[in-house]
């Protein structure tokens, strides 16, 4: 039996048919040969794709379309993600993420079975970090990837993280119950964790899926997420946010000209959630301040240019 039939891989999917088909084309040959479940789920989309993914399930036994009869919203779905898993293995991954195929294969060893969690390497992040801790320091391994695992897909979970138990715990975490389900099992239990060395992710889309929530998300839901852990030192759980806005910089300088370019960033938004730009990222406010007051439609217009001409 190959370790890949221990393997579920659940597509979180929601009004992004073209992701959605383009996905399913590059993996669906995969999953077929070395005979993965698949699951799709999808949130209640208008886009209505059920005749096309009844073609797939006719031609392979381990594809499942489930569309909700209502949008249940990106948590609820993850929830029913865990649920939906009969493997040892589970990979929830979000329509936005692209797979190189080629890297795909010698993911099959680290299934043995040994693993609580495998760490998935993604084009767009640097995962410069020891593979090993000889000894599992559950702080330092939440400051030191707790930033990269916040990605969906970047995490491929043992069932032994949520077997037997109840998930209204990882309620309270928002937009990120995949952070509270390993944190929380790091912080009780000795995680045996991998990280694949090759590159599997990358994403369709240069921009974030939460680029219009930015500041709810990834400053406020964020921090919370990650605060909320319990049995964690108070500099680790500060480290582990800042790391992200570090490795991932979502408020670089260029982002916030993006930001203001695109009216996300305002004076109503920098006043609101001055605080946490403050405490969770390196932002030079002075800086953030002065590219609020900037013109909108002068930074619009910079920004068609950089795309078309610069970039």
């Amino acid at each position: 039996m190959s370790n890949f039939q221990k393997l579920t891989i659940v597509i979180l999917s929601y009004n992004r048919p073209y992701n959605l088909s383009k996905l399913i084309f590059k993996i669906y040959p995969l999953v077929k040969k070395y005979k993965i479940r698949l699951i799709i789920l999808d949130d209640a989309s208008s886009f209505k794709i059920k005749s096309i993914m009844r073609i797939f399930s006719k031609n392979y036994k381990y594809f499942q379309y489930i569309r909700n009869k209502k949008n249940i919203g990106h948590d609820k779905n993850f929830l029913k993600a865990l649920n939906l898993c009969k493997t040892d293995y589970l990979w929830v991954v979000s329509d936005s993420l692209n797979f190189n195929k080629n890297n795909f294969i010698g993911l099959e060893k680290y299934l043995n079975g040994k693993n609580d969690l495998i760490i998935i390497k993604s084009k767009e992040r640097d995962l410069n970090i020891s593979q090993e801790q000889k000894k599992f320091d559950k702080n330092l391994f939440l400051e030191s990837l707790a930033w990269h695992c916040c990605l969906l897909g970047s995490s491929l979970i043992s069932k032994k993280l949520f077997k037997n138990k109840t998930y209204s715990n990882l309620k309270s975490f928002k937009n990120f119950p995949h952070i509270g389900l390993i944190f929380s099992f790091a912080a009780e239990n000795k995680l045996n964790f991998k990280i694949y060395s090759k590159k599997i992710l990358s994403s369709f889309n240069k921009e974030s899926y939460w680029v219009r929530s930015i500041f709810d998300v990834f400053l406020n839901d964020w921090s919370n997420s990650i605060m909320q852990l319990k049995n964690y030192d108070s500099y680790s759980k500060r480290k582990a946010i800042i790391n992200h806005d570090k490795f991932v910089r979502l408020f670089s300088f260029k982002n916030l000209i993006i930001l203001k370019a695109k009216n996300i960033l305002t004076i109503k938004s920098f006043i609101k959630n001055f605080q946490k730009l403050r405490k969770y990222t390196q932002a030079n406010l002075i800086l953030v301040f002065f590219i609020v007051l900037m013109p909108q439609i002068l930074l619009s217009q910079f920004i068609k240019i950089y795309y078309r001409y610069i970039r």
